[in-house]
């Protein structure tokens, strides 16, 4: 059916009608004029049965019919050509240069704006928001393609709120992501307690929420696992057993940076966007979490273990390296 589908739409008459094919005005215009050709017709035909002078509107009335359309389309037809050439030698000239222009670009900004302004790009702080909007992240791994998708939590609160266990699946099946996911050990109280205290929480209700994300993350598996094995080595988890400075959402080129204040729940505070950029120098703060996040999986001590029938459980580490 593809292949069908695929000839019909390359087909050179279909080709042709895109290249022709008019906006509403330009039809509406022609189908006027056309209209005129018929009636000066009609008039002309209706002249010459009464020995009447017709040759004049007999005249316009086939040109309106005829010629007119023949210049309509061959003048839309030029024109299209010229601009298609023309995009065509812009694209060319702007891939030949891109890397050039960036250059120019920054070093443009850079001379036009304060110092405080410079240091923020050289960091790589490009946005900030007021919390973790699931939406947001929902809408991020809807378009990730061949990334490594890489996150530092306690725990995930937002999986539940917005992110379907299909949104997850698909990322790996269709685009071709992968997930690293670090979070808190349920059973390490120490940790959970010191955190509880500062947000006014009971460690019961952390140590549920931990668990929650997991099981949550194991139907994601088992889905995976269900449809390739190999797919689901690419939902990898695991577990640490300290203090966590910060939650991390990771993509391709770049980080959601949230901290743990004093009475607020990470993702319900400020979140900072750190950006790899375009240029060469990767930015200092993006370089420095993103060396965070490997230390952090490398110290993790633990790797969740997900079973296709049983419940998960932690053991020694298995999951690579993060190069």
């Amino acid at each position: 059916m593809t292949m069908i589908h695929n000839s019909e739409t390359n087909s050179p008459f279909k080709r042709l009608f895109n290249f022709i094919k008019m906006n509403a005005e330009l039809r509406q215009a022609l189908l006027c004029i056309m209209f005129i050709g018929a009636i000066f017709l009609i008039v002309s035909e209706k002249l010459k049965e009464s020995n009447l002078p017709f040759v004049a509107l007999h005249e316009i009335g086939v040109l309106c019919l005829t010629v007119t359309p023949i210049l309509f389309i061959y003048e839309l037809a030029l024109r299209r050509l010229f601009i298609s050439e023309m995009s065509n030698e812009m694209d060319k000239v702007i891939s030949i240069s891109n890397d050039t222009l960036k250059e120019e670009l920054f070093y443009t900004i850079k001379k036009s704006m304060p110092s405080s302004y410079d240091n923020i790009l050289r960091f790589g702080i490009s946005d900030a928001y007021d919390s973790l909007d699931p939406v947001y992240l929902k809408k991020r791994l809807e378009t990730s393609v061949n990334t490594n998708i890489k996150l530092i939590k306690i725990y995930i609160p937002y999986l539940h709120e917005a992110l379907e266990p299909e949104i997850l699946i698909q990322a790996i099946i269709e685009r071709g992501c992968s997930f690293s996911i670090v979070l808190c050990d349920p059973d390490c109280l120490e940790a959970i307690e010191k955190r509880t205290r500062s947000v006014g929480y009971d460690p019961i209700d952390y140590i549920l929420q931990i668990k929650s994300s997991i099981r949550y993350l194991q139907n994601v598996w088992r889905e995976l696992y269900k449809r390739d094995e190999k797919l689901a080595q690419k939902l990898c988890v695991r577990a640490h057993d300290d203090f966590i400075a910060g939650s991390l959402a990771g993509f391709h080129d770049y980080y959601i940076f949230g901290v743990y204040l004093h009475k607020r729940v990470a993702t319900r505070g400020m979140q900072f966007k750190i950006e790899r950029g375009v240029r060469s120098e990767i930015p200092a703060f993006y370089k420095e979490l993103d060396e965070h996040f490997k230390m952090q999986w490398d110290m993790a001590y633990k790797d969740v273990v997900f079973d296709i029938e049983k419940e998960y459980v932690f053991k020694s580490r298995n999951c690579p390296v993060i190069n």
